[in-house]
């Protein structure tokens, strides 16, 4: 066990979480996020003192296998989701489900949307294409939630009844459609995150599976891991995000 690479790890944990802390204003979630601060810091004590345990490690590895993963598939969580700090696209927007998935389609370009490419995910040539894929098609999901945006403000703006009428038909079909986008995309992103973890070897589609994921920012959470354990926790995350968009609907 490498105990700097773990301190660091829980570090980096600890900030996203003090920064969801400052900004949400749910009590429930406020005393969720303080619970798990908790934790991190009798950790970091046990670091210190030298009585943190392979059992205490477990907490912040993502080791687990495929069929663990599938049975959290089917569970509805939000363990990530809830950590993820507040970000609204604009001060029009009042809507708490937009505001959600603005700050998780941020949160995915921070910290797992630098992934994608051959320098951290070493993949079978025949898969080489989905890397460049996956990051187009993220952008193209950013654009229709630009977009979405932007006619929310042009609504909140204006003071013409029939343009505000008309738009509003226009808004449930944006929002229809934006949210038929996003699931798209998740469901191909995990298909492909499986189809790695089906044989999380380097004699499976990830050939470099133990590579040491290297970022110089040092406030992500993806940073200093296994390629393999960036891929897990990726996973994770799509599925909880699949999930808040299936009860969205």
């Amino acid at each position: 066990m490498d105990i700097e690479k773990v301190r660091k790890r829980i570090l980096n944990i600890k900030k996203m979480l003090e920064s969801a802390l400052a900004i949400t204003k749910d009590p429930r979630r406020i005393q969720s996020i303080k619970s798990s601060l908790l934790l991190i810091m009798k950790d970091l004590k046990k670091i210190d003192e030298g009585s943190f345990s392979l059992e205490d490690l477990k907490k912040y590895e993502f080791s687990k296998n495929l069929d663990s993963l599938d049975e959290e598939k089917n569970q509805i969580s939000f363990e990530i989701l809830e950590t993820i700090p507040q970000v609204s696209p604009s001060p029009y927007l009042s809507d708490k489900d937009l505001i959600n998935i603005n700050s998780y389609i941020t949160f995915f370009e921070k910290e797992y949307l630098p992934l994608f490419t051959v320098k951290y995910l070493k993949v079978l040539f025949s898969y080489q294409h989905k890397l460049d894929y996956f990051f187009s098609e993220f952008r193209r999901v950013q654009m229709l939630l630009s977009k979405y945006v932007e006619l929310i403000e042009n609504i909140e703006k204006s003071e013409n009844e029939m343009y505000i009428s008309e738009m509003q038909k226009l808004k449930r079909k944006r929002f229809r459609e934006l949210l038929f986008n996003i699931e798209k995309f998740l469901e191909e992103l995990e298909e492909f995150l499986e189809a790695i973890l089906e044989n999380p070897t380097s004699e499976g589609v990830l050939l470099e599976p133990h590579f040491i994921i290297e970022f110089q920012e040092e406030n992500k959470i993806i940073n200093n891991i296994e390629a393999i354990e960036a891929i897990k926790d990726m996973y994770k995350f799509v599925t909880e995000f699949k999930n808040y968009i299936g009860i969205s609907r």
